[in-house]
């Protein structure tokens, strides 16, 4: 057999093993999602979330107890008779582009006198914060928090990692999983990456460009990561309160369509059925944290900004206030 011949025999078989893939993904498509957020929210126990490939920084974790300001101010004092905090979040709630004793986490911290964990980093999704909080919970979690606090901003909806999504989608196709032939289908489509990778996108949508199904879908799967959060954290400490506290630094007339998915009351009242309060920042402060004096000086090209040190002076005695801290 000439060499002609037989590239030309491999990519016929090429072609006809990708196009066989895609009818097998239209099919899992079409058909993985019918009970799918059931499924997931009964069968899937706190003990089963390596699923999910979770991956942290395990000698980060090991090396808590040497670097403990990694994830306190142990310049500030607290009162130790009191349970402490623990904050969630992103680059927010961390404090980028503000000095140490002026970020959300230190202003807490001396306000209420309360020992404060800033878990956040920049960037992070809830994916993250799962994972930080999985990771940690035999060092961390002995401190028997008082109080979770995850900071949301407008675009978390959309920090998800692909890859993740692709083990969740994975792991609903097993539990879907019987003898009928369009479940062998799907299973057997399932075990190829790239399905999975296609399914993904068609589950989170493009950016800018997603549909109602695909916000719905984004919804439910923030949802699930933060009921686990909440579940595994409360293995240790059963009578942790939890809150999701929304920071609306956005003008009315900037991403009006994203704004109004994001901080849809509606999308998020399931949550607290499973035991999270919602507080806004505008029904703390009002709608003023989009202003200039609120931004941070240092990346005036940003939007939405991040949030400076003064906005934290507003926010954190009402924040304090309202739970009551």
């Amino acid at each position: 057999m000439n060499r002609k011949k037989f590239f030309k025999i491999i990519t016929v078989w090429a072609v006809l093993f990708i196009f066989i893939m895609y009818i097998l993904e239209f099919i899992s498509y079409n058909f993985i999602y019918s009970n799918w957020e059931d499924e997931l929210f009964h069968n899937h126990s706190i003990n089963n979330l390596n699923f999910l490939k979770l991956e942290y920084n395990k000698d980060e974790i090991d090396g808590y107890k040497d670097a403990p300001d990694r994830f306190e101010n142990t310049e500030l004092t607290y009162d130790s008779r009191k349970r402490p905090i623990l904050l969630l979040g992103c680059s927010y709630t961390y404090g980028q582009g503000i000095i140490k004793n002026k970020n959300f986490s230190s202003q807490l911290q001396n306000y209420t006198k309360r020992k404060v964990n800033n878990f956040a980093e920049m960037g992070n999704g809830l994916t993250s914060n799962l994972c930080y909080v999985e990771g940690f919970k035999n060092t961390i979690l002995k401190n028997k928090y008082e109080y979770i606090i995850y900071t949301w901003m407008y675009n978390h909806l959309e920090r998800v990692e692909v890859s993740v999504i692709c083990y969740y989608l994975s792991e609903i196709a097993k539990r879907n999983k019987d003898k009928s032939f369009r479940n062998k289908l799907i299973y057997f489509a399932d075990k190829f990456y790239f399905i999975k990778l296609i399914k993904a996108k068609k589950f989170v949508g493009k950016d800018g460009n997603r549909t109602e199904e695909n916000i719905k879908n984004l919804y439910a799967y923030n949802k699930f990561l933060f009921i686990k959060i909440k579940e595994l954290v409360q293995q240790e400490i059963p009578d942790a309160k939890f809150y999701i506290l929304f920071y609306d630094d956005l003008a009315y007339d900037w991403h009006e369509g994203f704004q109004k998915d994001s901080l849809n009351t509606d999308n998020w009242n399931e949550l607290k059925k499973y035991g999270y309060n919602i507080i806004t920042t505008k029904e703390l402060v009002g709608d003023i944290l989009w202003k200039d004096e609120y931004k941070l000086k240092t990346d005036p090209f940003q939007e939405p900004h991040h949030p400076n040190e003064k906005a934290w002076e507003l926010i954190v005695p009402a924040l304090a206030k309202k739970l009551d801290i």
